[in-house]
């Protein structure tokens, strides 16, 4: 049973805690989920079962390495906090060019390609998990966009929705 006496509930949702506390082990404070099953708060001490503890000390030393996609475009504004940036994609025979934000904090690099590049202008580097995020989310927009004034049977699906950007893992 791994205990700590000096902790701090940084943030609680259903399932888990984010807690702050100082980890002999990696020797500093850092910050970290715990899930609430797995955790016992008792007087102001904080029990984790050994298992669970292993297993999160494992993944706060050797984290995972987080996955990038390049995303290949023609245009984009850099703005306060993020970079706008637009896609090309259709709607079974409508094109379109709907455009996303990428917070600037989660890109990791912004190239310019050669004047000849066939798949754009610039690419960028993001977060796989945020590109994922990004690209349900302007999927969602155009679908709730084109089909507002459509009736049940002739409005379009995540199926009739094509991204021609392209993207690159």
């Amino acid at each position: 049973m791994k205990l700590f006496e000096n902790y701090k509930v940084v943030k609680t949702t259903e399932y888990a805690f984010l807690i702050e506390a100082f980890v002999e082990e990696m020797d500093k404070k850092i910050q970290f989920w715990l899930p609430k099953a797995k955790v016992e708060e008792n007087d102001n001490t904080l029990s984790v079962e050994q298992e669970t503890w292993d297993k999160k000390l494992e993944e706060l030393k050797n984290p995972p390495a987080e996955e990038y996609v390049w995303l290949y475009i023609y245009e984009y504004e850099e703005m306060e906090k993020a970079y706008k940036i637009i896609l090309s994609a259709s709607l079974q025979k409508i094109s379109l060019n709907p455009w996303a934000f990428l917070p600037k904090s989660q890109v990791a690099e912004i190239e310019e390609l050669p004047q000849d590049a066939e798949d754009g202008k610039f690419r960028i580097k993001v977060k796989k998990w945020l590109w994922e995020k990004t690209l349900d989310s302007v999927t969602e927009h155009q679908l709730e966009f084109f089909n507002k004034d459509k009736e049940d049977e002739n409005k379009f699906s995540w199926k009739d929705f094509e991204l021609h950007t392209k993207v690159e893992e």
